[in-house]
Parts: C-alpha cells; structure tokens; sequence
C-alpha cells in the first residue's frame, strides 16, 4: 500500500508540473497597442489590410454582389468635405484618404461595416483603456457607429442587437453605441440576457463641441470585470460610468461597427461616412489571424478560398454566411456541415434563421491552408459566405502555406465524414475533421485558457496509467494471498 501511495504522489507531482511550467498553461503577454495610417494616397484607396478583419454587410438580396451607391466623403482626389466620390463596391466602401480611414455604406434595407485589430483587450489586472478618434458630424440619426468587447471563442462576425437583421448578439459582451441624439448608451450581455447600463451623464456632445466630418475627437472606454465607463475624455463627458456584475471574462475583441439602417427615411437624411484614426488599447494581447484570399464566395466564383499562412494549433474557422453551407479542408475530398456560432436571432425562434446572415466559428485543422465552400441557396436567394479568416489565440509563427488547390470539384450537396481510410490518404495532413468529443475538448481547453490540448491529454494518458497500475497491484496482491498456504 505503501509503494501505490508513493506512486499516486508521483504522478500528481507530474500533472501539476506538467500544468505549471507548459507554454500552453502560461499567461498571454500583454503590450501596449497604436494604430494609425500614415498613407496619402492620390485618389480614395481600398483598405484590405491582414492584421485587422474587415467584413461588410448589407441585407437586401439584390445588393450582396454590389451595394446601394453613395456619395462617400473625400473628393476622387481625397480632397476634404464637401467634396466627394461615387462608391457602390464592398471594396470601395473602406478606403483611406489623408492618413486616416473611412467607412461609407447606404443600407437601404439595413448595412453594416465590421473591422477589428487582431489585438484582444486584456483587463485581467484591472481596467484597460480603448481610445479612437472619429468624426462627429452625421449626416442621418439612422447612421450610427458601436464597440463591441467580446471573449475571443464567442465573438460573432456579425453582431447586432435591436434591428432585425442578423442572428443577434454574442453569448456574452460588453456594447457601446451612437444614440441617434449625439449622446451614447450601453448595455452588457450574460448568457444572451441583455443588461442596460445606466446613464451617468445625457448632454449630447454637440453641447460641447462644434460637429465636423473633418475633425476626429477622441473617444474612450474603459473597461474592467466589475466596471464600465465611455465618454469624451477631452470634454470630461462620460455617458456611461456604471458598476457591473462580473462579466465572467478578462480578455476580449475589440470590433468596431458602422451601421445603416434607411438612413434618407429621415427628413434631408443621407447616407454616412466616419472618418477614423488613432486606436489604441492600453493592455493588448496579440492573436492570429489569417484572412482569406476571398471576401466573397458563392455559386458564381471560385469555391476555395487561401490563406496566408498555415493554421497554427487550435484554429478556428470565421466566416459569416446564408443558406445551407459545407466546408472542406482537404481540397473538396471530404465536406461537412459548417457550424454556426452561438447566437440567438432578432425574432427569438433560434438560430441561425433563414435569410439571415449568420456568424460561423468552427475547429479548423492545424497546418489547414485553404477551404473550399459549398453551398445550397435557401427560398429567397442564393448561398453566400463572407469574410472567411482563420483565427487562433496561438502566436506562434505561422507556417508557410501549401499550394493553393486547383481545379477543385465540389461535387454533390449531401455532407459526409471521410472514413479512417480516406483521412489517410494524404500523407501528412493532417485529419480534417475532428469528433464531436474532440471539439468540446478544444473548447474546453480555450475557456481554460490553454493554447493546445498536450497537457490535457497528457494528463489523461497519465491517469489512464495510474488506473492500470492500481489494478495491476490490486491483481498482484489478490495473488499473493492465494499462495499464501493455510494455517
């Protein structure tokens, strides 16, 4: 008895080793993050950058392949308001113009731009601080801009809360949002049950400034589990400033939103243009992040889609999409259903909806380099995917990619799993699809804050042995005492 209890402290002294000193088990890095753009460019220039995720929407059928146009802000020169220019392209609609950003869309029906740094705020020792400047002149109060903080394994592409669009908010989150009288409000989500926080102040800030679409004031949030505050600080205007119950997370990320929901229904409305820069976060913790060769995939283009680089350990595939759709890692041999994120739509009857976009974030395979997408269209239109990325909280550096496939048939619409056989195939790759079993183990292990599974599976390996040697020396004893001869 003596010899199993030394060896169970044996192997309890190696699992809390294991867990103390793994790479995975130790804490993110935390650094101070800028951001700006130092780009004067002749004429209004697409931003199609690969460290920040850059998604728009709009929710009209006949405006997926091209937006309503616009008058955007910025002559054809990027000479300042009045001047503008005609814009009626996704790529069009974020572009650069005197070392600074802009965001320009008319949702007739309802519209959306999304961007996010691949920088998460990190406030696990105490308040963080995320500050941006943007213009304060709006030419509708049916155009707005919002923040999102979101933890990184239940962040949506495309969130929305309020707006019959979209498939809702996130599980959990913290959300700031232009009110349409120049002042701000917010509100906190647990477990998809919404909070609104307070008003600590409710002067718009045209009380305190002068409205320009030239001059960008500074906004900021600042952020803790317990507490949350936003406003002005030049002006010391601080809308919200409220005690919360603990969000129940410390790490989150950061996106950015333009909306446009009919602005001309409004009396000389028209549609918006923001103008952007200077983003910060006082403690940031880096993630990568790998955005696709395609913003835009449907019956019409190409179904694969290539990535920068390989994807590291524990992955996951980003994209937002409609209709029935299917991935496949391996070059189209073997699909899938995708999965959707968790989110709860705007009319409560479960998600995803029918003819809404919905957010995907699903397992991708480490070393994974490409996708390929198909799809069935649903009753009012055809399927489409937008924004597909590869996310990971892994840092490491990325590999090279492999070769982007080629001619790649998608054959059939029906899913199916690749057998022992067929994931074997390919010598090398890795398998491209993971168990039900192996995916609730990989979100386990993100919500446990590790950066892969090795020391959950070490560990079990170790338990597993620590269970056959109790048996082996309960078997041995058990003999022992049969030859032990009757006194």
């Amino acid at each position: 008895m003596r010899r199993l209890k030394t060896f169970m402290l044996l192997v309890a002294g190696l699992l809390v080793l294991l867990v103390q000193s793994s790479p995975s088990a130790a804490a993110s890095s935390t650094e101070k993050f800028t951001f700006s753009w130092k780009v004067s460019p002749a004429a209004p220039q697409p931003w199609n950058p690969d460290d920040w995720d850059v998604v728009v929407h709009s929710r009209d059928t006949q405006t997926w392949g091209q937006l309503e146009p616009m008058q955007a802000q910025h002559g054809a020169d990027c000479s300042p308001y009045p001047a503008t220019h005609l814009v009626s392209t996704y790529e069009d609609s974020v572009f650069l113009c005197r070392n600074h950003m802009m965001t320009a869309i008319n949702g007739g029906g309802y519209a959306a731009i999304y961007f996010a740094p691949n920088r998460m705020v990190d406030f696990s020792a105490g308040t963080a601080s995320i500050q941006y400047h943007v213009s304060t002149a709006r030419t509708s109060g049916r155009d707005w801009h919002d923040i999102w903080v979101t933890p990184f394994e239940e962040n949506l592409v495309l969130p929305l809360y309020r707006f019959p669009d979209l498939q809702g908010p996130p599980r959990n989150a913290v959300h700031i949002q232009l009110a349409g009288d120049n002042t701000f409000i917010g509100n906190v989500f647990h477990d998809f049950v919404n909070t609104d926080l307070p008003r600590a102040q409710g002067e718009p800030y045209d009380k305190y400034l002068k409205l320009s679409a030239i001059t960008r004031s500074d906004f900021e949030l600042d952020i803790s589990r317990r507490h949350i505050r936003f406003g002005m600080p030049d002006y010391q205007l601080w809308w919200i400033d409220a005690d919360v119950p603990d969000l129940g997370f410390s790490q989150g990320v950061v996106q950015f939103g333009h909306h446009s929901y009919n602005p001309t229904k409004v009396d000389g409305g028209t549609p918006g243009t923001w103008h952007w820069s200077d983003f910060s976060i006082s403690s940031a913790v880096r993630f990568t992040m790998l955005r696709g060769s395609r913003q835009a995939v449907n019956e019409g283009t190409t179904s694969v889609v290539c990535f920068p680089g390989a994807a590291p350990a524990q992955s996951w595939l980003r994209f937002a999409g409609v209709g029935q759709i299917e991935v496949s890692f391996d070059a189209g041999r073997h699909f899938a259903p995708a999965t959707a994120a968790a989110q709860v739509g705007p009319h409560n009857e479960g998600s995803p909806q029918v003819g809404l976009f919905a957010s995907y974030w699903m397992p991708a395979p480490a070393g994974a380099s490409s996708v390929v997408f198909r799809g069935q269209e649903w009753w009012g239109g055809p399927w489409w995917v937008r924004d597909p990325a590869i996310w990971s909280r892994s840092t490491d550096p990325v590999a090279p990619p492999a070769a982007c496939p080629k001619n790649v048939s998608v054959g059939g619409s029906s899913a199916s799993k690749p057998s022992a056989a067929g994931a074997a195939a390919a010598p090398g790759d890795d398998i491209p699809w993971l168990t039900a079993a192996e995916d609730r183990l990989r979100l386990l292990a993100h919500r446990l804050g590790r950066r892969n599974l090795e020391v959950l599976i070490l560990g079990a390996g170790l338990v597993g042995l620590l269970a056959v040697a109790t048996l082996g020396f309960a078997v041995g004893r058990r003999r022992r005492r049969r030859k032990v001869p009757a006194g």
